[in-house]
Parts: structure tokens; sequence; C-alpha cells
């Protein structure tokens, strides 16, 4: 295996991480996100 392989591999596995981390921060964001604007309505009806 030479460098540059290497650093492609490197770099798809550095990028598919990031994807991951990217993915697991949106959903925990939306899921936030819902549950603030649930308790704002909620705020707002009572």
């Amino acid at each position: 295996m030479d460098k540059k392989e290497f650093k492609s591999i490197w770099i798809s596995c550095r990028h598919e991480n990031a994807i991951k981390t990217l993915l697991v921060n949106f959903r925990f964001q939306t899921r936030y996100q819902v549950k603030y604007m649930e308790g704002r309505n909620y705020g707002q009806l009572n």
C-alpha cells in the first residue's frame, strides 16, 4: 500500500466519521427543536 492509497482511505474514513457525527447532531437537534416547539405551543395554549 503506497502513501496515496493510505491517504485516500484515511480521508474516506474521516469523511464517514464526520457524516456520522453530523447525522447524530442533526437527529439530536431536531428532537430538541420538536420538544422546544411543543413546549412553546403548550405554553401559548395555557
